[in-house]
């Protein structure tokens, strides 16, 4: 098991956005193929958790264009 942190826009008047660990099934190892699983798995447990559907993964291994651009690899200042 791993745990990783999902941020949310905050219904709360006073915060903007809240944080909350998710505990999910690690796949360990490095291929592509692994991260991807990884992340799939991470996305499947904030739903069941949080009910959260419409999750932006960022970072170079996102099934996202978005998710890949704002990578902070691929960020240029």
């Amino acid at each position: 098991m791993a745990s990783r942190p999902i941020f949310f826009p905050s219904t709360k008047h006073d915060l903007l956005v809240e944080t909350r660990e998710i505990n999910f099934k690690w796949n360990p190892g490095l291929a592509a193929s692994q991260k991807k699983e990884n992340i799939k798995a991470l996305h499947s447990s904030a739903t069941e958790q949080l009910a959260i559907d419409n999750i932006l993964e960022i970072s170079t291994k996102s099934s996202d264009k978005v998710g890949v651009e704002l990578s902070a690899f691929n960020l240029i200042y």
